[in-house]
């Protein structure tokens, strides 16, 4: 199982706290609350695989529960004793699942407007289904970069209440991925 250790950013001293983003976001959706906890904690983020520009290895299963053992193999090196675990999205669902199979390793479990279980939207299933098609990821990033698209509920208006909050620096963190 190939180690996640290159995709963790740490941050701080003290108890720690493991931060799980959801899709299709990475661990800068975090950036915010680890300049406000760093002082006191130690933050850890995680980029879960498949969410940066690096390369994993053709075998790589990207399910839940493979990010869940993924995760639980990374935390028993970084945190041995455990950690508070906080999670957004489809982070959420890997953080539940880490917590039903190995408990002793999560202290506090902080969930952050998470899917609902076996709840899709429907746009989801197509993403998943074309996501290894030729051409899918250029497509993909030519939608993102459209900010029609940006705002939409199939881009990150979906993310929002109200889509006039997806502003400059939130499509400079998370746009920038798919451009």
């Amino acid at each position: 199982m190939a180690s996640q250790l290159s995709d963790l950013l740490e941050s701080g001293e003290g108890k720690p706290i493991l931060f799980l983003h959801g899709w299709p976001f990475h661990r800068g959706a975090f950036s915010k609350v680890i300049e406000h906890l760093h002082p006191s904690y130690r933050c850890m983020a995680l980029n879960f695989a498949g969410m940066t520009d690096r390369v994993w290895p053709d075998d790589t299963v990207y399910s839940f529960l493979a990010h869940a053992a993924r995760t639980i193999g990374l935390i028993e090196q970084v945190a041995p004793d455990g950690c508070v675990i906080t999670a957004h999205n489809t982070g959420g669902t890997t953080a539940r699942l880490i917590a039903a199979r190995r408990p002793d390793l999560v202290k506090h479990l902080i969930l952050l407007n998470t899917e609902i279980p076996n709840h899709r939207p429907p746009f989801i299933p197509m993403y998943q289904r074309t996501a290894f098609w030729p051409g899918t990821y250029t497509i993909q990033k030519w939608l993102m970069r459209r900010r029609w698209f940006q705002r939409s509920a199939a881009g990150f208006g979906g993310c929002f209440s109200d889509p006039a909050h997806i502003d400059v620096a939130f499509i400079d963190l998370f746009g920038t991925y798919w451009t």
